[in-house]
């Protein structure tokens, strides 16, 4: 059957750079799938879809789409009684190519706005609840408090998200009084020779790693906004999917920088089982807003029991 999948690959991942490789990965992917199947081909559609929704892969949501695709061409068409959910073959989709080197750190993606860096310090240090780090000045780069942002390596094999926990901005002046005197004792409307550099940033807790592991970025990644994909893995990608219940949304950019909403589950053993059954609704007094969401979860759980 390896070999059937390598003849597929071989149709859109042939004359790209580090094709074997990726080939490989995928051939890697599908063997890990098939056995937990236990060799039961009819079941890998199914999982390969719970793959893709519920962000208990552990490779890009490309590689699945590919297997998909190989798994229509090879399996028959099913009945009405086992077909699988929303199961639609499709061709391999050639990895896209990265643009010229900028640096040791390799190109982003035609799409990938950076805007910082992770800045770890004798003093700030990164540890495994969160990261400093510091923001590309910039309309399009500028992040706010409660942003997600994705730390990852040029290869994306390594790629932490977290989330703005504390944004400052900052001088290389040490005292305010340093700042005084600069400006010729206080003169607001004073015009200095050289502008004083101003850095914002702070401080973002860590929510999730691709690879599973509770650790700090190695290295000063690169940072980007997270995509709506990774926002879902980092909230509710640990959530079994017989208890994941609507919770609500998240306003993310999409592919093409539109803004986008993104669903995030609540496990149903927390919200209303046997493991905890309750939910603190925090916000601000008198408007109604926690006796809205309230109703709106409730209504979310009445459709999710039936």
């Amino acid at each position: 059957m390896l070999e059937q999948l390598e003849d597929y690959l071989r149709i859109g991942l042939s004359n790209i750079p580090n094709a074997r490789r990726e080939r490989n990965r995928r051939k890697v992917v599908f063997s890990q799938l098939l056995q937990k199947a236990r060799g039961q081909l009819t079941r890998l559609p199914s999982l390969v879809e719970e793959e893709i929704l519920y962000t208990g892969a552990r490779d890009d949501p490309q590689t699945l789409r590919v297997l998909q695709g190989f798994l229509a061409t090879l399996l028959p068409p099913a009945t009405p009684e086992e077909a699988p959910p929303t199961v639609q073959p499709q061709p391999p989709e050639p990895v896209p190519q990265a643009a010229p080197a900028e640096g040791p750190e390799g190109a982003p993606s035609p799409a990938a706005i950076w805007i910082g860096r992770v800045a770890p310090t004798q003093n700030e240090p990164a540890d495994a609840d969160g990261f400093p780090f510091w923001n590309q000045p910039g309309e399009d780069q500028a992040v706010s408090l409660g942003d997600i942002v994705t730390a990852e390596d040029s290869e994306r094999r390594i790629r932490v998200v977290g989330v703005v926990q504390q944004l400052r901005a900052f001088t290389t002046l040490g005292k305010m009084s340093d700042h005084f005197l600069a400006h010729d004792l206080g003169q607001a409307a004073a015009k200095l020779p050289t502008e004083i550099p101003t850095i914002v940033g702070d401080r973002a807790g860590i929510l999730w790693r691709l690879d599973g592991r509770a650790a700090p970025p190695e290295r000063d990644r690169r940072l980007r906004r997270a995509s709506p994909e990774e926002i879902r893995r980092a909230l509710a990608g640990q959530i079994t999917p017989a208890y994941a219940v609507p919770a609500g949304f998240i306003q993310a950019p999409g592919e093409h920088k539109q803004m986008v909403w993104v669903p995030v589950d609540m496990d149903l053993r927390w919200l209303a089982g046997y493991e905890s059954g309750h939910i603190n609704i925090a916000g601000i007094s008198g408007v109604a807003a926690k006796t809205s969401y309230g109703l709106f979860l409730v209504g979310c759980h009445y459709g999710f029991t039936g």
